[in-house]
């Protein structure tokens, strides 16, 4: 990981089925984020197309689909990295901007940081806080308190004055959910947060997400490439194929079918 990737910061379930894409919206200042018909691309690809969803407080979201199927697009387009083509993003029933932006954190593919990275722990999770600070000020009293809060969270509070690059793989990524943490924000993205861990760090960040869901009541929406993995730990499974072709529970069968769909599988593949 290099200081660019780090310096960037940037139970109502609904019945299991496939997606039925609807356009009628109707604003909700207690929904975290909705779609309304949605498309987003690149130039003159259209990557995805027509999202109608809304998703809830304290929800666990889990999104799977193979490679292209617009995972990564969609929370780019939640961190208002690229514009719609079409349609409108409502966070708390506004419009998405930069301001409301500082309601989302969100916390990279995990990558091992060199051992001499000169940052300690504080110094990289303080980094989470640069949208409240402004570049060119330094962190205040509040900044600190967010970042040690932020620490405390995630259990490595004890760990504030090490260098970053000392600590193992799953620590520095729980030192990156602190970050995307610091900013205190009600919604957290996850891309791929484990793709660089063991099996043992794995289960240690999955259990770290479980808790943030469920004691402090964070809406998670996380992208794996471990179909079987994420469905034991989400509320709530969204399978994308270049729109959602699948929103539900995630032992819903129908998941199952979906998937085969999408990543053409055979249809005796069980996942």
């Amino acid at each position: 990981m290099n200081v660019r990737d780090l310096l960037s910061t940037n139970p109502n379930l609904p019945s299991a089925a496939f997606s039925d894409q609807s356009s009628s919206l109707i604003l909700d200042e207690e929904l975290p984020i909705q779609f309304n018909n949605v498309t987003v691309g690149y130039g003159n690809s259209i990557v995805l197309e027509n999202l109608n969803l809304e998703i809830t407080k304290g929800e666990y979201v889990g999104i799977v689909g193979p490679n292209g199927s617009g995972k990564t697009t969609f929370l780019k387009t939640l961190l208002n990295s690229i514009l719609p083509i079409s349609g409108e993003i409502f966070i708390y029933g506004k419009p998405l901007n930069r301001k409301i932006r500082n309601d989302i954190g969100y916390v990279p593919q995990s990558s091992s940081i060199p051992r001499d990275f000169p940052l300690s722990v504080r110094e990289a999770v303080v980094m989470g806080r640069f949208g409240q600070i402004g570049l060119l000020h330094r962190p205040k009293k509040s900044d600190y308190t967010a970042v040690h809060d932020a620490l405390v969270q995630v259990h490595m509070h004890g760990f504030a004055n090490r260098p970053i690059g000392h600590l193992s793989g799953g620590e520095q990524q729980k030192v990156l959910i602190a970050r995307a943490l610091a900013r205190k924000p009600t919604i957290l993205l996850m891309d791929e947060p484990t793709s660089a861990l063991d099996f043992e760090m794995t289960k240690s960040v999955f259990k770290l997400v479980d808790e943030l869901n469920k004691e402090y009541g964070l809406t998670v929406i996380m992208i794996h490439h471990n179909v079987s993995l994420i469905r034991k730990h989400c509320q709530r499974l969204l399978i994308f194929d270049g729109t959602i072709r699948f929103d539900g529970l995630p032992d819903d069968p129908k998941a199952d079918k979906a998937i085969n769909i999408a990543y053409n599988f055979d249809e005796d593949v069980e996942m």
